[in-house]
């Protein structure tokens, strides 16, 4: 018995018939021609909606960044402490908490004030040298949650320093909002202990890295100019000896705007 037929057997084989060939080209139509048009009008048109969807994804990103005030670090050096990087990124605002991921400990969440001071942040600390490794910084849409009980004297990877006395930020228009500077080899300490002379403060820094040149501010005795060999050994002594305790006077350190010391500076 003769089977019936479909319309499908009556296609043409444009695998190997028609205009397609051995390679796998299975277009129907002769060559050069498709079912879509290509004229040059229409590909400029095709760039141009393109480009215009890019512009406003771009400015969506723009606005989507300006709402938060969370960043995600990535690339963290092995051991780094929740309170090193609280005095680092102390820098460009009030850090509020702080998140290591437990499993992933070279990540990390910083939580700020606000976003402004997020965007500061990651504007001066993307790429920026610690402990050896190049960290990578970006805002983050996800706010920091404790998804356990937070026992400061028992947890490494979270940090709540929302009640915290070391914010650098604590009055409203203050001088240390005019002194935000990015990373430099050039630290600017200050509150120097009245009974400690240079020769301390070189012992105290040295393992940090080699002291190229320092110089006190004219008509203070108590601020000093320190130049380190680079940026990575400048953020190791930030990150060690910002708020460090001497005999009851707690060092200031922050990157100054000079990124060397001149002969004739100040």
């Amino acid at each position: 018995m003769q089977s019936s037929s479909t319309p499908f057997q009556s296609l043409p084989n444009f695998g190997n018939g028609g205009y397609g060939n051995n390679n796998g080209n299975n277009n129907p139509f002769p060559p050069g021609m498709s079912f879509f048009p290509q004229s040059d009008g229409c590909l400029q048109e095709m760039q141009r909606m393109e480009h215009q969807v890019d512009l406003v994804q771009k400015e969506a990103n723009k606005i989507e960044e300006k709402s938060q005030n969370t960043i995600m670090l990535k690339n963290l050096p092995k051991g780094i402490s929740c309170y090193q990087l609280f005095r680092l990124f102390g820098m460009y605002g009030n850090v509020m908490k702080i998140k290591i991921f437990f499993s992933n400990p070279e990540n990390a969440l910083i939580e700020f004030q606000d976003n402004t001071q997020a965007i500061l942040a990651k504007t001066h600390l993307n790429n920026c040298p610690l402990l050896g490794n190049n960290i990578f910084v970006s805002i983050s849409k996800n706010p920091i949650v404790f998804n356990t009980p937070y026992i400061p004297e028992n947890n490494k990877y979270l940090a709540d320093y929302t009640e915290s006395k070391e914010h650098r930020y604590k009055i409203v228009g203050s001088k240390n909002f005019r002194n935000i500077a990015p990373p430099s080899p050039v630290l600017h300490l200050s509150n120097l202990h009245e009974d400690r002379d240079i020769g301390f403060y070189r012992d105290l820094l040295q393992d940090c890295g080699i002291i190229r040149k320092y110089l006190y501010l004219k008509g203070e005795s108590r601020t000093l100019l320190v130049e380190m060999e680079n940026v990575g050994q400048s953020v190791a002594v930030l990150i060690n000896f910002h708020n460090f305790n001497i005999e009851g006077k707690f060092l200031k350190v922050s990157f100054s705007k000079y990124q060397m010391i001149k002969d004739q500076q100040c």
